[in-house]
C-alpha cells in the first residue's frame, strides 16, 4: 500500500475515534436525548418540512458551538500529518483551530449547562467541564510547544507548562521595557499578562494621566508606542483612569496593530 493511502487511512480512522470520544462525554441520559433532539431539528432528519409549517427554532448558542467547537475537531484531526510536518499552512491552521476551540469553550459548556439536569448528572456535568477545559487547553500548549522545538528524546510532558508559562512572561517582559517611556508621559501602568478576546490576543494598559479627547497627546502616545507594532500580540487595549483612580468604563479602546 503506497504511503499515501495509508496517511489517508489514518487520517479517517483517527478522526473518527477522535470524534467518537469527544461526543461520549456528552452521552449521559438526559443531555445526549437532549443533544439528538437539536440534531434531528438541526439537520432535518429523518423527514422534510411541510409547506406553511414552522421551522424547528434552534438555540443560537447550539449552533456557535457546533460551528466553533465540534466543527474543528475533525479540521484538526484533517490537518494532523501535515501539522507534525511542520508545513505552514498547517500550523497556522492548527493552532487557529486550537485557539477558536478555547475561545468557543465557554458557549459549548453554557449550551449543555442550560439543559435541566439532575443533581447527579450535574455534578457530572461539572466534572467534565472541568476536564475538558484542562484537555483542550493542554492540547494548545501542546501544539505551540511542538512548534518552537526540535524533536528531542529527553522530551518529558511536564516541561511543557513550565515553557508555556515562562515564554508568555518573557514575551510581556519584552514588550513591557519597550513601552517604559509611557510610565513617565502617561502615568501608565503595565500589565503583568496579556488576556484573550475571543482568537485575539490583547495588550491591556492603564493611563492615569491621558486624554484622548486631545488631539497632539493621542498622537503623541501613538509616536510613542510605535515599538508595540512589533509585539506579537493583536490589539493594544487601552484603559484610562479619573483623579482618584478609579478606570473609566467607557474611557477604553482598543488599537489594533494587526496588518
Amino acid at each position: 500500500m503506497p504511503k499515501k493511502n495509508i496517511i489517508i487511512t489514518f487520517h479517517q480512522e483517527f478522526n473518527g475515534l477522535w470524534l467518537r470520544t469527544i461526543e461520549s462525554n456528552y452521552e449521559f441520559d438526559t443531555l445526549h436525548n437532549r443533544y439528538n433532539s437539536i440534531m434531528v431539528a438541526h439537520m432535518s432528519y429523518p423527514r422534510e418540512h411541510r409547506p406553511f409549517e414552522k421551522k424547528p427554532e434552534l438555540p443560537t448558542l447550539f449552533n456557535k458551538a457546533k460551528r466553533n467547537y465540534f466543527d474543528g475537531i475533525p479540521n484538526f484531526a484533517n490537518q494532523l500529518i501535515s501539522f507534525i510536518k511542520k508545513e505552514e499552512n498547517a500550523k497556522r491552521l492548527a493552532i487557529y483551530v486550537r485557539k477558536t476551540s478555547l475561545a468557543a469553550l465557554h458557549n459549548v459548556q453554557k449550551f449543555f449547562d442550560d439543559i435541566t439536569l439532575d443533581s447527579e448528572l450535574q455534578s457530572k456535568h461539572i466534572e467534565l467541564c472541568a476536564h475538558e477545559e484542562k484537555v483542550v487547553f493542554e492540547t494548545y500548549m501542546c501544539c505551540e510547544y511542538y512548534l518552537s522545538h526540535m524533536p528531542d528524546t529527553n522530551y518529558n510532558k511536564y516541561q511543557v507548562k513550565v515553557w508555556f508559562s515562562s515564554s508568555r512572561k518573557a514575551e510581556i517582559d519584552k514588550v513591557n521595557h519597550v513601552m517604559t517611556d509611557l510610565t513617565v508621559s502617561y502615568d501608565a501602568v503595565l500589565p503583568i499578562s496579556s488576556y484573550h478576546d475571543n482568537i485575539f490576543v490583547c495588550y491591556p494598559i492603564l493611563l492615569r494621566d491621558f486624554d484622548p479627547t486631545k488631539e497632539e497627546m493621542m498622537n503623541d502616545f501613538l509616536i510613542t508606542a510605535i515599538p508595540f507594532a512589533e509585539s506579537p500580540y493583536d490589539y493594544l487595549l487601552l484603559l484610562t483612569a479619573n483623579d482618584t483612580g478609579e478606570v473609566i468604563e467607557r474611557g477604553s479602546f482598543h488599537v489594533s496593530v494587526m496588518p
